[in-house]
Order: structure tokens, then sequence, then C-alpha cells
């Protein structure tokens, strides 16, 4: 690694539950590199809550926490007024609410999103607006007039109700309008028998979200990104920011010249959003034996002049290398301590 190595690490998920799961689980596993990184940390203030604004934030500066996402826009070459995320979602009813289940639990085949896009497009013809849906259930729907709108993004709603996350703003009615007549649309199609067929749930609604504008291009200040999901590689894609997988040698990027290095793992996310531990400490310790030590070697070697940790909860962790005296006076915490530590 070279001296000017500076890495951001995206870790979506990490600290979501865990408070409450130590609770019920002691005594709770220690997971030494990554409670060793955030040892050598001083926590910072973002002020960006969730995994989509705090990504976007980082790969655009110049947006505002508040403001609607723009990454429909930013993904679709479309150049209607009103362009939003789509996304095939389950509506799972609960005792007061309905709990979503998102896209990436869905198991969706290409099959599954052809006949999902057909339905969805035939209809939204029919008033004015059009729909796509790439193999990756990225559902992308779009209308000619201007629609101003403030939504939830998809992964602060998985695994939760949707009465209060709905989406806000101009003719919020049209949208929760819309929203419904997909659900009847969706209700008892060939699509949902076959998947019933192949025990999977139906798909049975689509949640609209990040339909900002886009105000200006994005210049990330980034190097490279590795890893992420299929969102963040899509927003990397569309700015020519190169990507590699996680095992593969970024770490060796570096040169004389200084290198920022964005590393994403979504895999905590999914097992935090729907309260499993035994997924969420499994992904964990596949982080901890791979990202965390990697990254505490290149800190503890001097080869990584900055690495900041999100967790995406309004909050960095900002590690900088120290010398061997200055490590020895570092108050230990264990990563439960680490997700009460203020900023």
């Amino acid at each position: 690694m070279s001296p000017k190595l500076e890495v951001d690490f995206l870790i979506p998920g990490v600290f979501e539950r865990i408070e409450n799961w130590s609770l019920n689980y002691t005594p709770f596993p220690e997971f030494k590199g990554l409670e060793q990184l955030l040892n050598l940390s001083a926590v910072q203030a973002f002020g960006y809550q969730g995994y989509e604004n705090t990504l976007w934030k980082l790969l655009q500066t110049s947006y505002v926490e508040g403001d609607e996402l723009p990454v429909a826009r930013q993904l679709s070459a479309s150049e209607a007024g009103m362009v939003c995320r789509a996304d095939p979602v389950h509506l799972r009813a609960d005792i007061a609410d309905l709990i979503l289940v998102d896209t990436a639990q869905l198991d969706l085949t290409a099959q599954d999103c052809i006949a999902l896009e057909q339905i969805i497009h035939h209809h939204l013809t029919e008033i004015g607006g059009q729909y796509t849906l790439t193999e990756a259930g990225q559902g992308v729907m779009t209308f000619p007039e201007v629609s101003s709108l403030s939504t939830t993004p998809i992964s602060q709603v998985a695994g939760r109700g949707i009465q209060t996350l709905m989406p806000m703003g101009e003719h919020q009615g049209r949208w929760h309008r819309l929203m419904n007549e997909f659900q009847m649309l969706l209700h008892d199609t060939e699509l949902n028998q076959r998947r019933a067929d192949r025990g999977k749930v139906p798909i049975n609604a689509l949640w609209i979200w990040g339909a900002g504008q886009c105000s200006e291009a994005v210049a990330a200040d980034y190097d490279l990104l590795v890893g992420g999901d299929t969102f963040s590689q899509g927003l990397a894609q569309s700015i020519n920011l190169p990507v590699v997988g996680l095992d593969d040698d970024w770490a060796g990027r570096g040169d004389e010249a200084r290198c920022r290095i964005l590393v994403v793992s979504t895999a905590l996310l999914p097992a935090a959003q729907y309260d499993d531990l035994s997924g969420w400490l499994e992904a964990m310790q596949k982080l901890e034996d791979s990202v965390a030590e990697l990254l505490l070697d290149g800190v503890q070697g001097r080869e990584i002049s900055q690495l900041r940790l999100f967790p995406c909860d309004g909050r960095y962790f900002q590690i900088k290398p120290l010398h061997r005296w200055q490590r020895l006076f570092r108050k230990r915490h264990t990563l439960v301590q680490q997700a009460a530590r203020m900023a």
C-alpha cells in the first residue's frame, strides 16, 4: 500500500440492532479486528442517515441532508420531467401495518422481471408514464410532467412498516393511489402464481423513492470503488468510477500520488433489517476475516494515511496512524460499546 492511500469504508447495518441483540446474547462475540480499528478512532458527526444518503453524500459532496435523492435520474438516461425508482417489493400484513420485504430478498428471475415490467409498463402508458426494470430488479418510472416528492430510500423501509414512510409532497395522494393501483394489478397474476409454485412470496407492490433532480454533474473524489451492491456499482458506473471486488488486490492500488478508495460492504444490512442475528454474525465474521484485518494491517503499518468508517447512522469513525505509545493509552471499547459512542 502507498503511504498516501486514503480509504472510506461503508458498513451499513453494523450497529443498527447490536445493542438489543447484546441484551439477549451474552457474552456477545468479539470481532477484534474491527474493534481495534474503532478503538484507534475519533468519532465525528456526519449528519447523514441511511445507506443511500451516506453513499450519495460521499459521491456528491454538494448534496444536502433532507434533499430528495436524485438517484433514479442519475441511473437513467431519461429526460422526462419526473424520474423515480419504483422497485418491486413484497408487503406482508402485520397487526397494524404492512411490513416491506425489499427487492434483494425476493429472488427474482429474469422471467419474473420481464413479466413485471410488461404489467406495470402497460398500465402506465395508459396514464402517460413509462416503466423499465433491470434483471437485478431496479425499477425506474417516468412521467413527462415535473412533480416534487419527498420519499424514503428502500433500505430504510426494509423490514419496517410503511404507514409513516409513504411518499410525501406535491400531489402525494396521486402517488399513494398509484401505489394502490400497483397492488391491485399484481394481485393474483400469472407472475405470482408461478412464484408461488416455486415457493416464493408474491411481488405485490412497488416502492417509490429517489425522485430528486440532478442539479449538477457528479465528480466523486475517489479513484476506485471496492465491493458494493447493485445500487452502488450502478452509481459508480454512471460516473465512470472503476469497480473491483472485495477479493481483488485493491489494497495494492496506491502509488506515489494520493489515492482514494471507497470500500462498500452491504453484507450486514439485510440481517439488521430483518432482525437476523445468526445471519449478521456469519456476515460479520467474513467481514472481520477479510476487510477488517486488511485495513488494520494497513493502518498499523502506516500504509493507509487515513481511514474513515461509516456505519451510516449519522457518524463516522476517523482513524489515522498512531505512534505505538499513543496506542497504549487508548481506552478499549467492545463493538457493543462502540455503538453508543457519541460524536
